[in-house]
């Protein structure tokens, strides 16, 4: 299956595809500015912005998917409880089941099921004991339930970059350094949310994978022209843990070196995922590329199982984010790894602090 971002970067195969991906040129155009003319209008006050009593932490990007939003915002929330703040997260909840608001974890358990959670707000709530996590598609909606059920001293606001709406008190953009821009256009031909200017009215940047990327210092020259002010963070998708999935046993990471593998993910970047693996001595002898957030179902995943085993593969290693979307009590009749993965901060931590300023201002007021 060929992932639409693949399809969309490389060069048209027929005079059809060229000609459907010059249409999706002129479509970008007229995306693009409409994307120009919202930002001026909430910048100039035509619509109105929401503000809340509670500092606002917006964590978003530019492209569709793949850059480290969600370990970024599991490592500020962990960042800000473990020096004595109380977070909360709010999100959309993308492709959750059902309409409406859902309190997906109370700090103490997680109260709903991983559907109706959305896959991003799951992963946090159980990667977060003590951190609430509230979805619904109106965030601001959504922050004040937090706020009146919770009482966070500070709010963390996941995908936040587009929306707007809500008024923030900072504006984290993550940037995937092996692949910052996509193509450089914008949706529909490309994989931009927004032109790359538009990180201008970024307070932070957080760069991730650095240790992947080929042109860092390039990068951060070109971020650094975009936006003179803000602050580079740079950081890393660190392997932390090798998890096997039907006994939830620790194997340790080093049970990847000389292991003969097949890759499985549905995930926005699943090369630096691949590329991680064969860092940790695994020989990835076949891998799946699945479009992000993927519904896995029992006849194409038992179909990678049957091609995983007659290749002789040890086991079928995949990601966190891919566990969770398994179908319930699938047989794999193959073992299936689970590589557990954290953001680890590389260079730029003492920007971090502006965080801690913003909740201890809150707790002053």
């Amino acid at each position: 299956m060929r992932r639409l971002d693949e399809w969309l970067t490389k060069p048209p195969d027929t005079r059809w595809e060229a000609s459907l991906l010059n249409g999706l040129q002129l479509a970008s155009h007229v995306y693009a500015a409409g994307v120009r003319a919202r930002a001026w209008a909430y910048r100039h006050g035509v619509f109105r912005q929401i503000g809340m009593n509670t500092p606002v932490i917006s964590i978003g990007n530019v492209t569709v998917g793949g850059t480290g939003k969600t370990p970024l915002a599991i490592f500020l929330a962990r960042y800000l409880h473990e020096h004595g703040r109380h977070p909360a997260i709010v999100s959309r909840g993308y492709l959750k089941e059902g309409r409406g608001l859902v309190v997906v974890s109370d700090g103490r358990k997680i109260l709903v099921r991983r559907r109706r959670a959305g896959d991003e707000p799951y992963l946090m709530a159980r990667s977060l004991p003590g951190v609430p996590v509230v979805v619904g598609p109106n965030r601001a909606i959504a922050g004040y339930v937090a706020i009146a059920r919770f009482a966070p001293d500070i709010i963390l606001m996941d995908d936040g970059f587009q929306h707007l709406k809500v008024q923030r008190d900072l504006d984290i953009v993550v940037i995937d350094a092996t692949n910052p821009f996509g193509n450089g256009m914008t949706l529909p031909r490309g994989t931009l949310r927004e032109p790359p200017s538009h990180i201008h009215r970024a307070d932070m940047i957080v760069l991730t994978r650095v240790d992947q990327a080929d042109y860092l210092r390039e990068l951060r020259e070109h971020i650094h022209r975009l936006n003179p002010e803000a602050p580079i963070v740079e950081s890393i998708h660190a392997p932390t843990a090798l998890r096997h999935y039907q006994s939830r046993r620790d194997l340790g990471l080093r049970r990847l070196r000389g292991a003969r593998v097949a890759a499985l993910s549905s995930i926005g970047n699943p090369a630096a995922f691949e590329r991680t693996l064969h860092s940790l001595g695994a020989e990835v002898i076949e891998h799946r590329r699945l479009p992000n957030h993927y519904l896995y179902r029992r006849g194409p995943l038992s179909d990678f199982v049957d091609r995983a085993r007659e290749m002789n593969a040890e086991a079928i290693v995949t990601t966190e984010k891919d566990m969770v979307r398994f179908p319930p009590g699938f047989a794999f009749y193959i073992d299936v790894w689970v590589l557990e993965i954290a953001l680890r901060i590389t260079g730029g931590e003492e920007h971090l602090s502006r965080l801690l300023a913003l909740s201890r201002e809150s707790a002053a007021a």
